[in-house]
């Protein structure tokens, strides 16, 4: 095992443990952008465990399991993650935004069904919906399934095209320009 794993193995272990409590305590407040980004982030702490643990150095990436399986189905998820962390991060600083709002001051603890309903609907597109979308068009722009690398293991790849861009790469910029408006 190489040396660099378990400096990644143990702090991503410790990440895990110490994210469940306030996990729980974000469902529980029915906090769901909170609730997305903390699960978001441990999953890719599971992966940072898995893929350390598996490919630790050159010769068990060389001789070793070549990944078929189990990065088919990491690739995905890691690009969903990459726009969610986006898509989180804009959903918690609406909600953010709407309770500073001063002009709904009054009524947002009276919030109609349908005003509820259509928030809820916001916060799970940009915490589910558009990494889910995100994730089933890189089938467009992968030039291969995924790439093996020492202790990060599996790696997506995205061809250079403008497609990559508008797939890949726009979304993430418009989630974080929507983040800033909302910041602002």
């Amino acid at each position: 095992m190489s040396y660099i794993s378990p400096l990644l193995i143990v702090p991503s272990v410790l990440v895990e443990i110490f994210s469940i409590q306030p996990l729980v305590w974000q469902i529980s407040h029915n906090n769901v952008a909170s609730a997305f980004l903390i699960s978001w982030i441990m999953l890719r702490n599971a992966f940072n465990i898995i893929n350390a643990s598996i490919w630790p150095s050159l010769d068990s990436l060389l001789e070793g399991y070549d990944g078929v399986g189990l990065c088919d189905i990491e690739v995905k998820l890691k690009i969903a993650l990459d726009i969610a962390l986006f898509g989180c991060a804009a959903a918690i600083l609406r909600n953010l935004a709407n309770i500073l709002d001063t002009s709904r001051t009054s009524n947002l603890l009276s919030l109609s069904k349908r005003q509820h309903i259509i928030d809820q609907t916001v916060t799970w597109t940009l915490c589910a919906g558009l990494p889910t979308i995100a994730a089933a068009l890189h089938y467009l722009v992968q030039p291969s399934r995924y790439m093996l690398m020492v202790v990060s293991g599996c790696q997506y790849t995205i061809a250079t095209s403008w497609l990559s861009i508008l797939i890949f790469y726009l979304p993430r910029t418009l989630l974080a320009i929507l983040g800033m408006y909302y910041a602002g």
